[in-house]
């Protein structure tokens, strides 16, 4: 990840993918106040959503059925057309209350999630979900 700017917020995705279990976290870095500044720790960490799945055909990080591997990832990818859905909602619901920065910050979570979603396609060998 590329240094963030002490004075600039940024919205980070973290993927843990383990053997029993897969976990999405999306945070918010918002930079700290000069006064609350720690050494190397210049933002604090907002959690905006946390998502998790079982994992299925994997044992000590290494895949041992690839059927339900591959049936996980599809799940996955279903799930995550849904969550861009749900944003987009979110988003319109944001623009309409007037909450636009609320929807600039919705957006950007959507790009990571896109990026998600064309990864999984990528994995998967198949056509990216169309969204509408």
């Amino acid at each position: 990840m590329k240094p963030i700017s002490r004075r600039r917020s940024a919205i980070v995705c973290a993927l843990d993918i383990g053997t029993s279990k897969i976990v999405c976290a999306i945070a918010r870095l918002k930079p700290r106040p000069p006064q609350d500044v720690l050494p190397r720790r210049t933002h604090a960490v907002e959690v905006l959503g946390i998502g998790h799945a079982q994992a299925q055909g994997m044992k000590s990080g290494a895949v041992t059925d690839i059927v339900a591997a591959e049936e996980m990832l599809r799940f996955d990818l279903e799930n995550e057309k849904e969550t861009i859905l749900n944003y987009q909602q979110r988003i319109r619901q944001a623009d309409a209350m007037g909450e636009f920065a609320l929807g600039e910050v919705l957006r950007k979570i959507i790009e990571q999630e896109q990026d998600h979603l064309l990864d999984l396609a990528d994995a998967l060998g198949v056509d990216v979900p169309r969204i509408n």
